[in-house]
């Protein structure tokens, strides 16, 4: 008998293994050479359970792996590879990346997934601190997984391609697990219902976390004053959810998009500080004076109120309307 509880259950078997060489590497090492006796053993173990409990061909498709990069190749070869953990459920062979770069190239661990609860990924690993053990993982160092096409045992997996939804679909995703350019699924959709909703985005809502989400979330974390980096985590999904309530206060699409007149270096507010504190005192008169060299209508105090500062590059500044005034920056 095959699937995927009875794939759970001869991973569990081997809890508690450690050391090398040991019943995995053994086992390995007689099918594909001694040198595996002592070698890391993560992706050995799946393919040992995959073997002992009848779904070699679901889980390693008919070959063994030791090098994780080669086996998430072929999930993704197959057509059955997911980026993050949108999605992710029991059975499931979930790939880490420890320097967190998201990358196929990059990855250093594999194990296989027992459940997922809250936005915790829990595992089965071999070849964690050199032995076979229960993990709980999050999204941060999480690859990507492969799904395997179980057979139906007695208890089924779940309907290929549905997931876990958290919450109402018109409501804001938790923000675990982070979900990121490369992304997919219902909590996607989710995502870009409430970008659209509260900030009128005009994302399609076709559950891929693409470019334009990505500017979506950007343009979001820009108003509320948070690290742009287009990702949706826990911090964005607070806001997200105040957003949403009608209880947070954005800034204002001009002020986001007005242009920024130039500063000319000699006249940058930070750097004549001290010329300022010095020379702010405007000569006599100059109120009501008007220079004939400046625009109509900007008078000698709207310039700090010191002509001896902006003598030395009168040409280069240019003046910027603040309120009913126009000042020189």
């Amino acid at each position: 008998m095959s699937g995927v509880e009875d794939m759970i259950r001869h991973a569990e078997r081997s809890l508690g293994t450690t050391g090398r060489p040991n019943t995995i590497t053994t086992w390995y090492a007689t099918r594909n050479g001694p040198a595996f006796a002592r070698a890391p053993w993560c992706n050995m173990g799946v393919t040992y359970w995959a073997h002992r409990s009848g779904n070699v061909d679901a889980v390693c498709f008919g070959k063994d792996y030791a090098y994780t990069i080669w086996h998430a190749q072929r999930f993704r070869a197959r057509g059955q590879w997911h980026v993050d953990v949108a999605g992710i459920r029991r059975g499931d062979i979930v790939f880490f990346d420890w320097d967190e770069t998201n990358r196929i190239g990059r990855i250093d661990h594999v194990g296989i997934v027992t459940g997922v609860k809250d936005g915790v990924v829990y595992t089965i690993e071999g070849n964690t601190k050199d032995a076979c053990k229960r993990r709980a993982r999050y999204a941060d160092t999480i690859v990507g997984y492969g799904r395997p096409q179980y057979r139906a045992d007695g208890a089924k997996a779940a309907p290929a391609g549905r997931a876990p939804v958290v919450g109402s679909g018109d409501l804001a995703p938790p923000g675990a697990p982070t979900l990121r350019r490369g992304s997919a699924g219902v909590l996607v959709k989710q995502l870009q219902r409430c970008l659209n909703r509260v900030q009128r985005s005009g994302l399609a809502v076709d559950g891929r976390f693409g470019p334009r989400t990505t500017g979506a979330v950007k343009t979001f974390q820009t108003r509320n004053r948070l690290a742009v980096d287009g990702r949706y985590g826990p911090k964005t999904a607070v806001k997200l959810k105040v957003a949403q309530q009608g209880g947070l206060t954005q800034l204002s699409d001009a002020r986001l998009t007005a242009p920024m007149a130039p500063r000319h270096r000699a006249c940058s507010p930070k750097p004549q500080m001290w010329w300022l504190s010095r020379h702010m005192r405007p000569r006599r008169g100059a109120a009501t004076r008007r220079d004939a060299s400046r625009p109509s209508g900007i008078q000698g105090a709207d310039l700090h109120g010191c002509r001896q500062q902006h003598r030395i590059c009168r040409t280069a500044c240019v003046p910027r309307h603040i309120g009913a005034r126009w000042h020189y920056i």
